[in-house]
């Protein structure tokens, strides 16, 4: 996990796609392998051996989580990057099952799809983060796809997970249950986020509180951050990003 990328196979049914990845990663001095479907894929595989893998979910035949799991019985331990605009939590709960390191949303404009891309190959080419000690992360989401895909994905990072579907609920056992960080949703039937993120900090003014949205926002981010809010993130989520902001909040713990 902690070996630096150097041979990217991109797979993709749309031309364009695999255009601008073969493009982008060759011009940073990586070798690039591409192939239209899974079936193509596979035939590369036994062959060769890519260090990282970016599949589109999305593909006629043989689609992105099949293709993935033939991979897998060619390899258990390769990384792997999903590519999908339809990134739902039930898709990207069962990437993670087969291992998927991390998702890229391709609904986005092209300059910003090249952004992420550079910053998932980024942090996949960088040593393994330290091992920091569990935490109590609290989950506010009123989607029960989200709070099953949270709590799966940190529950395998070693985390102590518990999913509350309310901030109402929030508000109740935040003190019982005394959670380092919490994971917010801000749009919610009842009480809003923007609401549960002010009594939360009323009532326990230390925790870390990460603010999540679907909805990009200057004005929600400010609020957020004037509120205490120790980050924001949006959906649908870049879950090592996310890792990565709950192990610095709990280095910084005192």
């Amino acid at each position: 996990m902690g070996e630096k990328v150097k041979k990217i196979m991109v797979v993709d049914d749309e031309i364009g796609i695999r255009d601008v990845l073969y493009n982008l990663f060759t011009s940073k001095g990586y070798e690039v392998v591409t192939a239209e479907n899974g079936k193509r894929a596979l035939e590369i595989l036994k062959n060769t051996r890519p260090d990282l893998i970016i599949i589109d979910y999305r593909m006629p035949q043989m689609t992105g989580l099949e293709t993935l799991k033939k991979i897998r019985g060619f390899d258990e331990k390769i990384r792997v990057v999903m590519l999908t605009a339809f990134g739902t939590p039930e898709v990207q709960k069962e990437a993670l099952k087969l291992g998927v390191d991390d998702f890229l949303n391709k609904d986005m404009s092209t300059a910003e799809f090249i952004k992420h891309a550079e910053e998932v190959i980024n942090r996949l080419s960088k040593p393994v983060k330290p091992v920091a000690a569990p935490a109590k992360i609290m989950v506010v989401d009123d989607e029960q796809g989200v709070r099953d895909l949270l709590k799966d994905f940190f529950t395998m990072r070693g985390h102590n997970v518990l999913p509350v579907s309310s901030g109402e609920e929030a508000i109740a056992k935040v003190e019982l249950w005394n959670p380092d960080i919490i994971l917010l949703d801000i749009k919610m039937p009842g009480m809003d986020g923007m609401m549960c993120l002010k009594k939360i900090k009323e009532i326990k003014p230390e925790v870390g509180v990460v603010v999540m949205t679907g909805e990009e926002s200057v004005e929600i981010a400010r609020e957020a951050v004037a509120l205490g809010a120790y980050e924001f993130v949006m959906k649908p989520f870049n879950l090592e990003y996310l890792d990565t902001v709950i192990l610095s909040k709990i280095i910084l713990q005192p």
